[in-house]
């Protein structure tokens, strides 16, 4: 567990863990369909050593979660989420903080483009925490068969170039997105 004044990350490994079910549950009403697993991936996501998730506590509540996987040079955040009676506390911020002195490596994440005042205010959000739009044009892989790739931003909190980048997002891809072929 790391904690800095009244927020903590808990490494949740097994489908058993406490904070687990509270996860799941957030991740279901966090995320539409075209932007998430299916409830069941989530446990099977915890077999894999390079994943993992972490429960935000705020105190001793559970107030989000980042779902992590882990690269030779970099941490790729595929989720994040604060519970809604949790915004606006810095909470978020608080746990991007902490995950990035934790891993000491630079973290990668992808933001939906700003089409409404929603998507503008987590890209905002994103970018007070010192992330920048590394790929404009990024596409995130379907998580089912019959779902398209999505247009999103894909940021970092270090720069990269071109050839970094592409190199980056292909190995995203190939880890931590499922293949249909």
């Amino acid at each position: 567990m790391t904690s800095s004044s009244n927020i903590s990350l808990l490494r949740i490994t097994r489908p058993d863990a406490q904070g687990f079910a509270e996860i799941k549950l957030l991740y279901q009403r966090a995320f539409v369909a075209e932007e998430r697993r299916e409830p069941n991936d989530l446990d099977i996501l915890l077999e894999h050593a390079d994943f993992s998730f972490y429960l935000i506590n705020h105190y001793s509540w559970p107030a989000g979660f980042l779902a992590v996987w882990q690269f030779p040079d970099f941490l790729f955040i595929e989720h994040m989420a604060i519970s809604e009676q949790f915004r606006n506390r810095k909470i978020g911020a608080a746990a991007l903080e902490q995950l990035s002195a934790m891993c000491k490596l630079p973290l990668v994440l992808e933001s939906e483009q700003p089409t409404n005042d929603d998507s503008a205010s987590r890209l905002s959000f994103y970018q007070r925490q010192g992330f920048q739009i590394i790929d404009p044009n990024y596409l995130q892989p379907p998580y089912r068969p019959d779902n398209e790739p999505l247009p999103m931003l894909l940021m970092s909190n270090q720069p990269f170039d071109e050839q970094e980048t592409s190199m980056i997002a292909a190995a995203i891809k190939a880890k931590a997105y499922p293949s249909f072929d």
